[in-house]
Parts: structure tokens; sequence; C-alpha cells
């Protein structure tokens, strides 16, 4: 009978009657599919049939996944199909900074560091590049108008040379004493092509975190990780970032001892309060707290800190006479229910000055971080008067913190510990001379005129050499009229490298 009714409405018609019946899916069955699916209907009522379903719905129907070596080098950040690197003796000396994709209007604290190193050595007479290696869409133009929201950064461009090969279309011009700077792991690995075609020696690794942690044990891990035993020197972000590497790399070791790994520590977003506005925005009985949230970044902890905020609340924690109210401050779009009546508000992205005012209004911070890095988030907040809670992570614990603010208060990384550190954030919310003093005392940069010591400058001049004489910001590489282009994969690495975003 089925065959004859395959014969005559077709199969495609018997099976969406069939799996209408079966599965309740709601197909366009059309007349001839009303008609299958009345012939079908007694035959489902027998239990041949209902065995029939049984056996389909437990059958694996695989799917055919395809690939081939465009999409695999895709997947692995493009390090087997790097831009084409030619010398051209005429040339100008040049250290070339190299810049992973980025969108200016969600730019990362990551990036505010690749863009001050440029600056920084620029500043010692180099003459230095940005290239863009990525494949996004880029525009001169709107990137520059958009620095100018950057403190620090609004002449960038006119200091600096820029190239953008993400396109792969012309090669990479470079002299034959060109340099490299690796800012991203997967940099590294054009940085190493660049010195190896110029005849090699080491180029400067940016190190922000030990990036191979941010992938499970995989092809990317093991790609990231073997950067780390590359051919380079290395400006790390923070000491206790410099120390976990000196212990996870004999290279890293090995070149902190000769000087040639040294940490530096990123400008935070705090300005320095008054301490008559301070006492004015805090001292009345509504207090504010800041949850750095970002769901979508497993090292953030999200659901760590989420946790221990439900368990503070409903613990009575926050019953402290104050009208309290909880912010989210990250990525996406979330809400926390904190009980059936209250949730957590999440704020929407700012800019950097939207940042630093609202930074101020807050009373506490948690502020967490899976990785030796103790990202800026927490200074950001102590540095304005907020009683912070974070985490050790590693060799990441309470006394380099205690060295920097006693506005940090640090927690196990488990849901108990944290609870119990919010307790004691909240038992301190009303010492306002206190909050004050170690915002005000806080051991830790505010500007990145105070990041850069002899000790940088040095590290940059040994390895760099002397200054050849600057190019013009726009002369000897491919910028010319190809400043923007818009790819169909464009969307592949338009992603955050970087650890911290601006929320």
């Amino acid at each position: 009978m089925l065959a004859i009714a395959d014969f005559i409405l077709g199969k495609d018609t018997i099976r969406a009657a069939y799996r209408n019946l079966a599965f309740g899916e709601k197909n366009q069955l059309g007349i001839p599919g009303l008609i299958a699916w009345l012939f079908l209907l007694p035959l489902s009522k027998t239990r041949s049939f209902k065995t029939m379903i049984r056996k389909s719905a437990a059958k694996v129907r695989p799917m055919l996944v395809t690939y081939n070596k465009a999409g695999i080098d895709l997947s692995m950040n493009s390090i087997l199909d790097l831009p084409e690197v030619v010398v051209v003796q005429t040339r100008v000396k040049t250290v070339n900074v190299l810049v992973p994709a980025f969108s200016i209007e969600t730019m990362s604290a990551g990036f505010f560091g690749v863009f001050q190193i440029a600056l920084m050595i620029a500043r010692q007479g180099l003459n230095v590049r940005l290239v863009l290696f990525d494949n996004f869409y880029f525009d001169r133009d709107v990137f520059h108008r958009n620095l100018q929201r950057y403190p620090g950064l609004e002449r960038l461009l006119d200091e600096v040379e820029l190239d953008y090969v993400g396109d792969r279309y012309l090669p990479l011009n470079v002299s034959p004493h060109d340099s490299a700077v690796a800012t991203v792991w997967y940099s590294a690995y054009f940085a190493r092509k660049i010195m190896d075609t110029i005849g090699g020696g080491p180029f400067l690794y940016l190190i922000q975190d030990y990036e191979a942690a941010f992938y499970p044990f995989s092809s990317l891990y093991a790609l990231a990780d073997a950067t780390y035993a590359f051919n380079y020197q290395a400006l790390v972000s923070t000491k206790p970032l410099l120390e976990f590497m000196k212990a996870k790399s004999p290279r890293v070791a090995a070149l902190a001892s000769a000087n040639k790994a040294v940490y530096f520590n990123n400008a935070c977003s705090a300005a320095m309060p008054e301490k008559a506005d301070f006492l004015a925005k805090h001292a009345g009985k509504t207090k504010k707290l800041a949850f750095y949230s970002r769901p979508t970044v497993n090292r953030n902890m999200f659901d760590l800190g989420a946790r221990a905020l439900i368990d503070a609340w409903n613990k009575g924690y926050f019953d402290t006479g104050h009208n309290w109210e909880l912010y989210g401050m990250g990525i996406g779009d979330v809400e926390i229910h904190l009980d059936a009546r209250r949730k957590i508000t999440q704020l929407p992205r700012m800019s950097l000055g939207e940042y630093e005012e609202k930074i101020r209004e807050f009373d506490i911070c948690l502020s967490l971080m899976a990785s030796p890095h103790p990202s800026i988030t927490p200074f950001d907040m102590a540095g304005v008067g907020a009683i912070v809670v974070t985490n050790a992570f590693e060799n990441k614990a309470a006394d380099y913190f205690a060295g920097i603010s006693p506005n940090i208060l640090v927690s196990a990384p488990d849901v108990p510990s944290l609870t119990e550190t919010l307790r004691l954030a909240l038992s301190r919310v009303d010492d306002l001379d206190g909050r004050f003093d170690g915002a005000v005392n806080m051991n830790y940069p505010r500007d990145w005129e105070s990041v850069w010591t002899d000790e940088h400058r040095a590290l940059v001049r040994v390895l760099f050499g002397s200054a050849p004489g600057k190019a013009s910001p726009l002369s000897g590489g491919n910028l010319v009229e190809r400043h923007t282009f818009i790819h169909p994969n464009v969307g592949r690495q338009a992603k955050h490298p970087f650890g911290d975003d601006i929320p």
C-alpha cells in the first residue's frame, strides 16, 4: 500500500504526512499531503506503526560536515594564510605593530595598550606603522574621528603610519632592517614571518594574558601556547601575569632573568576624585553596586558572580539600612533575578567618557577574572572610591591587591567565599573617609604618561636600535585608496581578542 501511495503521491508528500503524524511537525501539506495524511491515519493506530516511529526516532541521522583548506585556515585565525611580506630596499626602517580586527565603537581596553605601546615606541624617535592584518571592515577616516573620544590617542595617526593588508591583495612592504610587535597570539605567527623574511631576529611580544587559556584544550590552545617558545622579547601586562608566565614558559623565565621580559601596568580609567564631591555623592541613603557582568566571556566567571549576589541578597546582607540599586556592566543583554521581585539592571554599553563618569556613582563593585591577569576594572572602581570584590587565581593573590589599594577585597573563586566577601564589602560602605583615602592613595597608574619607565624605554632601544629618521604617516605602505574594505567574511574576527571591554 505504501508503495502505491509513494507512486501516486510522491515520497516527499508521504514523508511530510508521516512526520506530521509521528512527531507533530507543522507542515504545509496541501491537498496531496492531506490525502496522504488521511491514508496514514488508520495505520498510525497500529502497533507496528508505533514501533516504526520509536525506531525512527532513535535512529541517528549523521550530518555530513565538509572541510577544506580555506575553512580550516579561517578556524585557525589564518596563521597559515598570512599576508605576503616583501623586502623593499628604499623603505625606511620601521617597527611594525600588528593590530588584529577591532570595532572602534566598542574598542576594548586591550587595544588601548596596543596603541599606547605604538606611541611609546614612536616617541623614542623610531618610525612606527600599525599593520592591520585581519580581514575586517576598516575606514581610516572613521577611525581617526573616533579616536578623538579616547584621551591620549587623539594624535595617534599623526605619529604613526597605518597599513591595511587584511585583504591579502598586496604584500606588506618592509625594509631590510624592520622589526615587528605581536599584540595577540596569532599575530606572533605574522611577526615571526616578517622577521624570517628579513633574516631573523626577535620581535617584541605584547602579552596581555595567557591567551592559550582562552580555548579548551584544542588546536587553538596548542597553536597559541606554541607562540611562547618563539624568538621574541616581551612586554607583559601586570606583575602577576609576568610571574605566571615565568612559571609557565621557560622562554619567558629566561628572558625575565636577562631583563628582556618586563611588566607594565595598563593605565586605568579612574579620575582622581575631589573629597567634597565624593562625600556629597555617597553620603545619601541610596547605594549602588556594579557587577562586571559578561556572560559571553568565560573567564569573567559570570555564573559564580551572579550566584554569589543572589545568595548575599537572600541572606539579608543588603539589609544595611540603605536603598540598594544593583547594576550589571559589560557585554550582553541579560537579567539576573535576585528573588521574585528584584533583579539586576543591565546598563547599556558606554563610551569611555560615559564609563569614566558612571563609575563614580558606585559604592561596591564585583569584578571577577579567571586569569593571572587582574583585569583593569578593579582599579577603575577602587580608584574612584568603590569597595571592590575580586578573586584570587593561581599566583594572583590578596597581597598583590593589598599593595595597590585597601579598597580591593580578594576572595577565593567559589560561591560561599564570594558571598562572605560581599558581606565584608557591605559592612564598609559607610566608611567614606577610608574609601576616599584608599582611592587617592591607590598605587596604580591613572594615565599612560605614568606607565612607561626607563626600563621599558631601554628594552625598546636595545631591541629596535637607533632611530633612522621618520617617514610620513601615509608613506611607503599600501594605504592609498584602499583603506576601506568590506569582505564577505568580515564577521569572522570582528570580536575582541583581548580580555577587557569598556562596559
